[in-house]
This record gives C-alpha cells, sequence and structure tokens, in this order.
C-alpha cells in the first residue's frame, strides 16, 4: 500500500509539474525583452570582474554572474535565455510543495499551494522575466524549510547553511532584506525559545555578505533624498492595486477562491483536523504543549504551532504591503516586482484553506486552479514599455541583403542603444552597419522611425531620389526600405531614356547571385529608369531571355514600362505614361517572366533593349551588343 501511495505521488508530481512546465513554455515565444531585461543581458559581456563592475549601485552581483554563466553555456538567443527563469521556477514550485506539506501535514494542501502559487498573475510575470526574481523566489521556501529544519533540530551545519542562503538572497536582489522578515516571524512565533539560536545564521549571513553591505549603505541615503517626493495613491487604493497586480487577468476568480479558503479556515476552527494524515496533536496524546516545536518525532504538531502558523501567512500577506507603503520613501519598494516574496503567503493561504473543502470540491477547485495555468495574462501591463525587437528584428533578418545598413532616426522612439547592440548580435551579429548620413554608397538604407515624428532633414535625404519598399512595425517603430537603383548613373540611350540596372525578385527579397529556375514557373525583375530630358514619345522596352549555348530565344516580355513615380511627396503605386515623366526622378516597374516546360538543364542569359514600338528599330547606348541588346 505504502508503494503503491508513493507511485501515485510521483506519477502526480510528474504531471503536476509538467502543466506548470508547458503554461511557461507556451509564453516564451510571444515575450520581447523590456530594456531591463535587455541591460541584464548586455551588462554580462565581459569577464566575471567586468560585471560586477558593472552592476548597477541598487542591485548585487550575484544574478548577473549566473546570468553570464547561463549565456555562455546556451547562447543569448532570448528563449534560451527565458529558459533559466523557468527553470528555476519549476525549483520554486517543487520547494513550495514540501514547505506546504511540512506547514500543514496535509497532501491535498501541498498540491493545492503549488498550483496556486504557479497560477497567480504576477507569479507567472516573475517566473518568465529575465531577472534576478525566479532565482530568489526559489529560495524563498527553501529559506522558510531551513529555518523549520533548523530550529527544530538546532545544529551548527543547519545555522551555517540557513546564513549562507540568506547571503546568496541578497547577492541576487536587496529587496530580499524583507523576505528576511518572514523567516523571522516564523522562527518568532513558532519557536519563542530558540530565538536566541539566530545568532549562528546571522552571523554568517553578515560576514557572507559584509562586502556588500558595505557597497549598499549608502544607497538609503541616496534613495531617501530622491524618493520622498514620490507620491503613493491613498493607502486603500495603493492596497488594492498591488492585490490586483499580484492576482493578475483573472482577479475576482482569484478574490473568490481566497473568500473561500478564508471561509473554510475559520469554519475549521481546530486549523488542522486529525484525520490528515492520521497526525494528532501532542495535546490529544496527553503530552505537554511545547511552544517551541512544530513537529517533532512522534511529539506531533502541536495546537499552539498550528495557531502560529496561520497567524504569521495573515501578518504576511497583511501587514507586509502596510511596511512596503510605510518605508517606500527611503527603498521605493512598494510595487508587485519588489514584494514579490508576498505571493507565497497568499498561495499558501488559499492551498491550505481549499484543501479544508470535501474531496470532491477541492478536486473542483483544483481543476480550477489548472486551468488558471493557462489564463492568457496582461503581461505587457507589468513590463516597462518599450519597443518589439524580437518581431520586427526576426523579420528584418529575414529581409536583408548583404550590403544593406540600417539607419534610425535621432528623434525615434527605438529604445536604448543596449538594446539594439543586444538584438544586433542576435540575429546579425553584428554584421550589419549602422549609418547616420545618407550616402550614394548604400544603395539599400532601412530606416527606423517614429511615424509623425522624424527629423525632417535627415527623412527628406533618405526619401530623396530612393524607392520606398519593404516595411514592418508598428508606428512607435517603423522599419522601411528606401532604395537607390542598382546602378545610380545607370545606361544612357540615344533617345534619353537611362536604364539604371535591373534586380530579381524572390519573394519579397532580391537574389543577387546566379538564380535557378526550375521549368514551368517565372521570374520576377524589377526594373529602374530615368530621362535625362521630357520625352516626345512614349516607346517600348523588350525584354528577353535568350539560351546561352544556342542563341535561341526562351521567353520574352514587350511593351511600355508601367512605372510607379517615385516623387517622395507622392510615393503611391500610381502608373504614369512615359510621357509624364520628369528628369532627374527614378521610375521602377515590375515584369514577369514566364519559363516554359519541357527543357533541358541550360544557362541563359537576360537582355534588354529599348526600342520605338512603331517601327520596332532599336535605340543604341553605350555597352549593349551588335543586336542593341543590353545585358
Amino acid at each position: 500500500m505504502q508503494q503503491k501511495t508513493r507511485q501515485t505521488r510521483l506519477a502526480t508530481g510528474t504531471m503536476t509539474l509538467l502543466l506548470i512546465a508547458a503554461s511557461r513554455l507556451l509564453l516564451l515565444a510571444d515575450l520581447s525583452f523590456d530594456h531591463d531585461e535587455v541591460w541584464s543581458i548586455w551588462q554580462t559581456f565581459g569577464s566575471p570582474q567586468e560585471i560586477i563592475a558593472r552592476t548597477p549601485f541598487d542591485w548585487s552581483p550575484l544574478f548577473y554572474l549566473t546570468l553570464g554563466a547561463w549565456r555562455l553555456l546556451v547562447g543569448i538567443r532570448p528563449i534560451a535565455l527565458r529558459l533559466s527563469s523557468v527553470l528555476a521556477f519549476m525549483l520554486s514550485v517543487a520547494l513550495t510543495y514540501h514547505l506546504a506539506r511540512k506547514l500543514f501535514h496535509s497532501e491535498r494542501a501541498a498540491w493545492l499551494s503549488m498550483l496556486a502559487y504557479a497560477g497567480l498573475g504576477y507569479v507567472v510575470y516573475l517566473s518568465v522575466l529575465l531577472r534576478a526574481y525566479a532565482v530568489v523566489m526559489m529560495l524563498l521556501p527553501l529559506g522558510l524549510i531551513l529555518v523549520l529544519r533548523y530550529f527544530e533540530r538546532p545544529a551548527i551545519k543547519r545555522g551555517i547553511v540557513l546564513g549562507l542562503l540568506m547571503a546568496t538572497m541578497f547577492y541576487l536582489t536587496l529587496s530580499a532584506v524583507f523576505a528576511f522578515l518572514v523567516l523571522g516571524m516564523f522562527s518568532l512565533f513558532l519557536y519563542p525559545r530558540n530565538i536566541w539560536r539566530w545568532w549562528l545564521p546571522s552571523m554568517t549571513a553578515f560576514i557572507s555578505a559584509a562586502v556588500e553591505i558595505q557597497g549598499k549603505i549608502g544607497m538609503v541615503a541616496t534613495r531617501t533624498a530622491v524618493e520622498l517626493n514620490l507620491i503613493l495613491p491613498p493607502l486603500p487604493q495603493a492596497f488594492i492595486e498591488i492585490y490586483q497586480d499580484y492576482l493578475g487577468a483573472a482577479f475576482w476568480v482569484w478574490a473568490a477562491l481566497i473568500l473561500l479558503a478564508t471561509v473554510m479556515i475559520i469554519i475549521n476552527r481546530t486549523i488542522m483536523p486529525q484525520s490528515d494524515e492520521k497526525l494528532k496533536t501532542g495535546a490529544h496524546m496527553g503530552t505537554p504543549l511545547r511552544r517551541d516545536v512544530i513537529f517533532r518525532g512522534k511529539s506531533g504538531v502541536t495546537h499552539y504551532a498550528q495557531k502560529m502558523v496561520f497567524l504569521v501567512i495573515v501578518m504576511w500577506i497583511v501587514l507586509s504591503p502596510l511596511l512596503l507603503y510605510a518605508v517606500h520613501s527611503r527603498t521605493n519598494f512598494f510595487g508587485a516586482r519588489y514584494s514579490w516574496w508576498i505571493a507565497l503567503g497568499i498561495a499558501l493561504w488559499i492551498g491550505y484553506g481549499l484543501s479544508r473543502l470535501p474531496k470532491i470540491a477541492s478536486t473542483i477547485v483544483g481543476i480550477v486552479l489548472i486551468a488558471l495555468l493557462f489564463t492568457p495574462q496582461d503581461i505587457a501591463s507589468y513590463k516597462e514599455r518599450s519597443p518589439v525587437f524580437e518581431q520586427n528584428f526576426a523579420w528584418l533578418a529575414e529581409h536583408l541583403q548583404p550590403g544593406d545598413v540600417v539607419m534610425i532616426d535621432p528623434e525615434c522612439s527605438c529604445g536604448r542603444l543596449e538594446q539594439w547592440d543586444y538584438y544586433m548580435r542576435v540575429y546579425f551579429q553584428n554584421d550589419v552597419r549602422l549609418i547616420s548620413e545618407v550616402s550614394n554608397d548604400y544603395q539599400r538604407i532601412w530606416y527606423v522611425r517614429t511615424s509623425g515624428q522624424e527629423d525632417d532633414t535627415l527623412f527628406a535625404d533618405v526619401q530623396a531620389r530612393r524607392a520606398p519598399g519593404a516595411f514592418s512595425g508598428t508606428p512607435d517603430f517603423f522599419f522601411q526600405l528606401y532604395s537607390l537603383p542598382p546602378d545610380v548613373e545607370g545606361t544612357l540611350f540615344e533617345n534619353n531614356v537611362r536604364f539604371h540596372g535591373a534586380e530579381v525578385l524572390d519573394d519579397d527579397g532580391i537574389e543577387t547571385a546566379q538564380v535557378l529556375r526550375p521549368e514551368g514557373s517565372t521570374i520576377r525583375l524589377r526594373l529602374w529608369w530615368s530621362i535625362d530630358a521630357p520625352l516626345a514619345q512614349e516607346y517600348s522596352v523588350g525584354v528577353q531571355v535568350i539560351n546561352k549555348r544556342t542563341g535561341d530565344l526562351l521567353t520574352q516580355s514587350d511593351g511600355a514600362p508601367q512605372a510607379i513615380h517615385l516623387n517622395p511627396f507622392n510615393t503611391g503605386e500610381l502608373p504614369v505614361s512615359m510621357l509624364a515623366w520628369q528628369p532627374n526622378i527614378f521610375y521602377i516597374e515590375e515584369r514577369t517572366l514566364e519559363i516554359p516546360f519541357r527543357l533541358r538543364r541550360e544557362a541563359f542569359t537576360v537582355y534588354l533593349t529599348v526600342y520605338d514600338w512603331r517601327d520596332g528599330s532599336r535605340f543604341a547606348a553605350e555597352g549593349v551588343n551588335a543586336d542593341n541588346l543590353c545585358l
């Protein structure tokens, strides 16, 4: 029977962890880094000494060192880097299960606490955020487990391990000092006679973190001077808003679950029924109540300790926001991000309260909690607004041609330079050049701007004589291609028509090498034109594909150019007659050549000629062959 129970527990745990992992992995493809996340990565490009030196004054260096090691292991792609947070969080939920089981001695409460923790809206966000929070969230339940173990059975080794863990949390984020209050509350209320034993972990933590503590002493004074002018909403409003952040998109569902859990805890006045796992309290067995023990061997769980657990959790989730509100002017820590440690208390309260429901009812709420794992969260509302680099750069990587350059409009709200540096490394290995001045040396310029906020002079230079092409992005972060023709000087025919070259189109890109096509397919050509003087009549253009070996004509396209006027103030795709063409303005047209079937493997050459449609006479130009065909 015991073996069967273990197998059932293992199967349940495995399935639960897989569901939680799936709920996170499904988010990764659609997430973009904000500038804080990019900064975290960008400052790891260096030696450990450089990473430490670059650490912001209000952060600790351990996370950046850890992230740097992870980056060296998996690379710099966004999804691979985010996996570090997901994996850390998976350990966090597993430790939450063990913590809840130790506190409540209820298998059902442990599973429900685990699911509740994984489903809270802000926890979903932090578990995929590339910052230190996912890692320190893993250490908090572990720290509580170590507190219970150390104060139940004090030992030097356990005290040192607890102190080192606290130092590690401090080296990850300064907001961990508030989480230490939770550790202290558990020891104070559950083990009041042993509270003096904090000397060992406290001394260990202080000595281990002494260097970092010394470096951060001046930060409190600096933040006090800066943050005193910050005005928070009135306390009731601020309290509601921070809980809305904790609970996320399904706020009212979570609120109902919290209310139901609270009702069930109140109804079950014994707090911890003896029937759960058949544990008996010390009072029931006739032994004296021990106020310094929550669980020890056969003595069981004391009634006093049971009450203290829930008193501490209430203080944890209710009084903690009040404390952060009171010290906000000196810390700037009032907010869901910096109070990440409160979410675990909410989950434990929900998990235990719902476990007091009848078995069928607790199973139903368990299914609800699983559904909440996959509830879409408005993660963008938690993040600081930042341009969507990943989608735009992925698109740009598909359309970029060798020799292309990128120009950022100086008035563009286009993110920070470290974001550009990081994503250029990810998508282009820094092979794409950023320019600040327009030059004819660059045939194709990808111009990045915020629509309606362009630098007028620079934007006019980019548009002058350049063809607008493919584009992507949003109005505030807009990419568009502006191209010169392949041959800016061009080939002048004797009728004043100048040919500036051709490009072979492949979907939205341009083929730059020899072109391979199967029989029965097509070739799309983009032809560039201008005129040196107004034309007295229209002319025709013939494009011919000729067998390189035999000289036979394979296919051709004839007709007057149906060109697009490239006046920068009128870029609409309106075909205009050659009689309306103006000198010194580029015109482009596209032609499609059909390749017939029943061909052998052959090499073909494409020629072009300009001729008078009335008599078929071809005009000469420099570089044409004896038949007035231009290669």
